[in-house]
């Protein structure tokens, strides 16, 4: 069999034909993917039991902070992940913060609670009330040098 000057082998334009296709599945499965995980990390960090801490900087500004929280009684505890968080670096200027939750809200006055006892029980009290969400927390995000915050009312907490 000749070939003809010129004359393209059908095989290598189905091929090239194909390359479009590829692509485009390829973009759409790293899509999906990209939207599959956003959805994971929603649920994990904002799905229940998530408050709002409204913060005061050394400026002035307010900055309200969607956080992870535990009740005991009218007492609140925080995890800092890390002390360069602006919340966390606002309460050290301004200890006042307004906390809001489903279930409580008022002015609070924050104290970081130091030490490895302090932190072991922010992450139990964190395990127990999150679950499966902070196991998959823990795994992307390194918790060994969290920071265990505590709120205590300023004034009468209020109940919802």
């Amino acid at each position: 069999m000749s070939r003809r000057k010129g004359h393209r082998h059908p095989r290598s334009q189905i091929e090239k034909d194909r390359t479009p296709t590829v692509i485009r599945r390829l973009l759409l499965c790293v899509g999906l993917f990209a939207f599959a995980i956003g959805g994971l990390v929603w649920w994990v960090l904002e799905s229940s039991g998530v408050a709002i801490v409204e913060t005061q900087g050394a400026e002035g500004q307010l900055r309200r902070t969607h956080v992870w929280y535990v009740r005991q009684g009218n007492t609140v505890w925080l995890e800092a992940g890390r002390p360069n968080h602006g919340w966390y670096r606002d309460l050290q200027a301004h200890p006042t913060v307004q906390f809001e939750s489903s279930d409580l809200s008022g002015r609070f006055e924050a104290a970081t609670v130091p030490g490895p006892q302090a932190h072991r029980h922010i992450r139990t009290l964190l395990a127990e009330k999150y679950g499966v969400r902070d196991r998959i927390l823990g795994w992307a995000v390194d918790t060994s040098s969290s920071i265990a915050v505590r709120l205590d009312p300023s004034a009468p907490a209020t109940n919802q």
